[in-house]
Parts: structure tokens; C-alpha cells; sequence
């Protein structure tokens, strides 16, 4: 038997994955970019994977040992159905900011729920499941860039050798601080 925050904190993923598997679809249908449907193809089957894996989790009637698949590769071929209205505007770009906005939370709430339960296996496989949605994050975010649907802003030089000056005091950190104290032009000559 599972101790009892296990099979809560799955009962939370469960309900959580039951929408997202039903946005995802949606999504599929009304894309038209074939890479976002290529990732959205991914990480539906990621998410149906994952009930199926908590389900045999919960189950006390469960034989042998269980594991995680891996997030599956796209073939291209997998009757994915021609892009349809369904009565829905919303553009790739939308639907990548959210699908990413999706697997990000995923991750972290996989990440977070891993932390706090007890029973091992129910850990490791959580653990699991947050680096594959993390993958998938990733491979939204590869998307968005290379379309130019996101802006990442870089921190200016002098910004981020500021922020370093100033936590360089941090108590019992002065021996490796004294060493690497930041100025502009030691940091030019590197």
C-alpha cells in the first residue's frame, strides 16, 4: 500500500492530466504548423503514458515492476487529422505559448510532488516524469525562437557584474568571492 500523500498527490496529477490530454487533442486538431504538431503529438502521448503509469502505481493489485516510457518519437504518420476551424481561432503561436507554458508546470509540479512523497518508486518515476515534461518544454521553446514568438531579453555586462559585486558578501563565501570580484575590466580581459 502507498503511503497517503502519494495517492493524493497523484489524484491532483490524474484530474490535472484528464483537461490537459483534452486541450492537447484539441490543439492538435486546429494547428497547422508541423513542427508544433509534431511536439504536441509528443507530449499528448507523454501525458496519456503518465496516467497509465500512475494508474498501475495505485493499483494494490499490481504485479512486477513499473516503468516509465520514454517520450516518444514522432513518425509522422499517426493519423493526425488535417487542421480543422472547430469553431476555435487561436494561431500556432497561442498554442505553443500555452502547450510550453503547460509542460513547464508539469515539470515543476512533477519536480515539487517528487520531493515530497515516500514511497520510492512513486519518487523516482515523478522524478521521471518531470524531466521528460522539461524535455518537452524545451523543444516548445526551440520552436518559439527559431519563429521569433518569444523575446529573450539578455542582461546588460554591467547589470550582471553588479549583481555578483554585491552578493560577494555573503558570510563564509569571502575566500572564493575575494578571487573572482567583478570589475568591468577584469571581466573585459576574460
Amino acid at each position: 500500500m502507498l503511503p497517503a500523500i502519494d495517492v493524493g498527490l497523484m489524484d491532483n496529477h490524474l484530474s490535472a492530466h484528464e483537461g490537459i490530454v483534452s486541450r492537447l487533442q484539441l490543439y492538435l486538431k486546429i494547428a497547422k504548423d508541423r513542427n508544433v504538431t509534431q511536439v504536441l503529438e509528443k507530449q499528448l502521448q507523454v501525458m496519456k503514458n503518465h496516467v497509465v503509469v500512475m494508474n498501475q502505481l495505485l493499483n494494490p493489485s499490481q504485479q512486477g515492476q513499473v516503468v516509465l516510457p520514454p517520450i516518444p518519437q514522432t513518425t509522422g504518420d499517426n493519423g493526425t487529422e488535417a487542421p480543422v476551424n472547430a469553431g476555435i481561432q487561436i494561431e500556432d503561436r497561442h498554442i505553443t505559448l500555452d502547450a510550453h507554458s503547460t509542460a513547464n508546470a508539469m515539470a515543476n509540479d512533477n519536480f515539487i510532488s517528487a520531493s515530497a512523497m515516500k514511497n520510492p518508486v512513486v519518487k523516482k518515476i515523478h522524478s521521471e516524469m518531470a524531466l521528460q515534461q522539461e524535455a518537452i518544454a524545451k523543444m516548445y521553446n526551440q520552436i518559439l525562437e527559431t519563429n521569433g514568438w518569444v523575446k529573450s531579453s539578455m542582461a546588460k555586462q554591467q547589470e550582471q557584474i553588479d549583481t555578483a559585486n554585491y552578493y560577494s558578501n555573503i558570510p563564509g563565501t569571502h575566500k572564493m568571492t575575494d578571487q573572482t570580484h567583478f570589475n568591468h575590466q577584469n571581466y573585459e580581459q576574460q
